[in-house]
């Protein structure tokens, strides 16, 4: 199957540091590659806004309420059946204390935590950059630094 015929799925993803650490979570048993550290998020339902998605996932996941903040990065992922497309997002701790509550385990790491841990195969771009003591929306891409969510909405189809 090419590419422009795969399934294409829209992930949100929130990078919440707090004190030179990041909050990531291990996909729990019974979901598609179990095991694995991600950053929380979660698929965006149809014709759903990315930054309330996004909320939407943390809370569900976490229990948390997060202010989201601008796109830090881009990543299209190709899977041999889909192609995913992830936005990662800035975003501040509100309200609580975040809990996994789909039975995941959740840790705050320092980027260099992170290069002893399983990591999601598209996630590793993101930690390259975060290892590399870049602060997120540091060096954007240029099309991605003005991106408008809204816009991703619409051309989802």
């Amino acid at each position: 199957m090419s590419d422009l015929q795969q399934p294409r799925m829209h992930v949100v993803a929130a990078l919440i540091q707090h004190e030179q650490r990041y909050l990531v979570a291990e996909r729990p048993a019974g979901k598609t590659m179990a095991g694995y550290w991600e950053f929380p998020g979660g698929k965006l339902h149809p014709n759903e806004e990315p930054r309330e998605g996004l909320k939407r996932e943390i809370l569900e996941e976490l229990g948390i309420s997060v202010e989201v903040g601008d796109i830090i990065e881009v990543i299209q992922h190709i899977d041999p059946d889909k192609t995913v497309l992830l936005l990662f997002f800035d975003c501040r701790l509100k309200d609580g204390q975040p809990s996994g509550r789909e039975g995941q385990r959740i840790r705050w790491v320092s980027p260099q935590d992170m290069l002893d841990m399983k990591f999601l195969p598209a996630d590793i771009a993101l930690i390259t950059r975060l290892m590399g003591n870049l602060s997120p929306g540091s060096s954007i891409d240029a099309g991605f630094d003005s991106m408008q969510p809204e816009i991703f909405v619409k051309n989802r189809e």
